[in-house]
């Protein structure tokens, strides 16, 4: 899961300089979901034939249902629980620290920064977006949070990684197309790429991050629970602020250091909590195995 950050924390990097050379972001998103169904629907296709059972509208609406119901138990009167718990707050509150407080400047690397009045306003955007950015950001993380609780209860019934994360990609496709062709009907240039920047974004974005990540998720799901995978997204916040620091000389503050480190030690607080569960179900299961 730490690798898939750091693909995500590149995917930002490379998204933002996409956008400053005058690519539309709809037309990015609808790039990289057309690419990766590209990717991924082949291999769905050869790699899990034999098993694919008929995706009926039951099957979907028995997922949907059994996303209300929660599937991370959470023993809180155990150490391992209250670990667990206080791990999740931590990591909440480093992230909130990241994102809001500054403090002082942080300096990496001896660089300096000349911007004219144009690039300003286009890295740093008017406080009237502000509110918009935030509300979408929020949205973002509660759809995220009922995307991973849905998939978690879709992956246990049925085990085909492949096929689900071709379907997703296809399902955001056909969405991301329709919305980029009625925004930008007017402008048509917008889906031409060279081989620029614009391209190696849509490369990465749809033949690296989408399938990849989608995949590896998807079986840290598997395996351990919608917990455990979403712990470690944070961890975005961190890289993509050092990577921001050293390769778009953006600014770095103490806040994104206090940040960082109460992540990390959230996180670290909710793997060992993890664990040590994991190693009472093993000691619970010898004993109820062990002979008489």
């Amino acid at each position: 899961m730490i690798g898939v950050m750091v693909v995500f924390a590149g995917l930002n990097v490379l998204n933002k300089l996409a956008i400053e050379d005058g690519m539309s972001p709809r037309v990015l998103v609808a790039y990289r979901y057309l690419s990766a169904t590209a990717i991924l629907g082949p291999l769905a296709f050869f790699v899990e034939r034999k098993r694919r059972p008929r995706l009926t509208l039951m099957l979907v609406f028995r997922a949907l249902l059994s996303g209300c119901f929660g599937l991370e138990s959470l023993a809180i009167q155990t150490v391992a629980g209250k670990a667990k718990l206080i791990g999740t707050l931590i990591v909440a509150g480093g992230a909130m620290l990241l994102a809001l407080y500054e403090g002082m400047e942080i300096h990496l690397t001896h660089h300096q920064h000349h911007h004219d009045g144009h690039n300003t306003a286009s890295i740093h955007p008017e406080s009237s977006s502000h509110a918009l950015g935030s509300s979408l950001a929020v949205a973002y993380c509660i759809s995220s949070a009922i995307w991973l609780i849905i998939l978690a209860k879709m992956i246990t019934k049925d085990k085909r990684l492949c096929s689900e994360t071709a379907l997703m990609c296809l399902m955001a496709s056909m969405q991301a197309v329709v919305f980029a062709l009625i925004v930008e009907r007017d402008n048509w240039g917008v889906w031409r790429l060279g081989f620029d920047v614009r391209l190696l974004t849509v490369a990465y974005s749809g033949v690296l991050t989408t399938p990849l990540t989608l995949i590896v998720m998807s079986w840290c799901i598997q395996k351990k629970g919608p917990l455990f995978t979403s712990i470690f997204n944070p961890l975005t916040l961190v890289i993509v602020d050092i990577l921001g620091s050293i390769f778009l000389k953006e600014k770095l503050h103490l806040g994104s250091i206090l940040g960082a480190v109460l992540i990390v030690i959230g996180v670290y607080m909710v793997l060992w909590g993890e664990g040590k569960e994991n190693r009472q179900r093993e000691e619970q299961l010898l004993q109820v195995n062990m002979p008489v």
